[in-house]
């Protein structure tokens, strides 16, 4: 099993509940492909440094999880196909991204 790092952006006009609901989604997507998530965490609404889409921002959700090398494009199709996300960029992780996921969330994030 490898770990990942996913950053998953959301449209901006999306509500708190519909956010939670569309992670949720992410989430159920990556299960089916055997992943098992370590951590999850909203960045928040960034700004866009261009249009995406014709949006201007998106909120920002980072996910950290294992899953087997060989289903990775499995996964990426499947998150093609999720009309909820703007986009999605998934990485290999590394010792950063374990440390992150067990340090304590502050009351801002």
């Amino acid at each position: 099993m490898t770990t990942y790092e996913g950053l998953f952006v959301f449209p901006e006009r999306l509500q708190d509940q519909e956010i939670e609901e569309a992670r949720g989604m992410v989430v159920a997507d990556l299960e089916r492909c055997g992943a098992k998530v370590l951590g999850s965490r909203k960045l928040g609404r960034r700004t866009f440094a261009r249009p995406v889409k014709k949006m201007r921002a998106g909120v920002y959700v980072r996910m950290v999880f294992e899953m087997d090398g060989q289903r990775i494009d499995e996964l990426r199709g499947r998150l093609k196909l999720n009309e909820t996300l703007v986009r999605a960029q998934i990485t290999v992780g590394d010792e950063q991204s374990l440390a992150w996921v067990q340090e304590p969330v502050s009351e801002e994030d």
